[in-house]
């Protein structure tokens, strides 16, 4: 009787960790879904504004490609009006950020991706350097704000017509 209560014993933490091993499975593949789908965003809306020749541009300032509603937006603004003195660019689909990327005239680029709440999930640093999901991260959360932030006041000029 006690071996066959240590084999139902096993049987069910077996059981029990297959279970657990195949839901972590899930939760992974939709968060390298949802990056992929930032990805295949980002390059939709690039293979847009290389298409489009009808942009906004303040000299210096902004240059701002939309479609005729706002569902592909991209904002580049110069280092010049950079808060930061560095070149910006957010990416927009239906009306949210959902990629920015950052750079020195070194060429040493920072990305951020955004779910559609604001939330940075992965940020990429100038090292290449991956940080995903980092909430106990000072720096990853401090950074996914300040730059949803920006995201948010850029839209609004553009929307409003707006430069600094």
């Amino acid at each position: 009787i006690f071996a066959v209560v240590i084999w139902e014993a096993v049987i069910i933490a077996l059981l029990f960790l297959l279970r657990m091993g195949s839901g972590s499975g899930k939760k992974e593949n939709a968060f390298e879904d949802k990056i992929t789908a930032i990805e295949n965003e980002r390059r939709e809306i690039e293979v847009f504004v290389n298409a489009d020749s009808d942009y906004v541009e303040q000299p210096g300032e902004h240059r701002w490609n939309r479609d005729a509603d706002d569902q592909k937006v991209k904002i580049y603004i110069y280092p010049e009006s950079s808060d930061d003195s560095i070149h910006e660019e957010y990416y927009y689909w239906d009306g949210n950020c959902t990629y920015a990327r950052t750079w020195t005239d070194n060429n040493e680029f920072d990305q951020y991706y955004y779910d559609e709440d604001g939330i940075l999930i992965r940020w990429i640093d100038k090292d290449g350097n991956w940080h995903d999901q980092e909430t106990e991260n000072r720096e990853f959360l401090d950074r996914g704000q300040y730059y949803w932030n920006k995201a948010l006041e850029e839209m609004g000029k553009m929307q409003n017509g707006i430069s600094d």
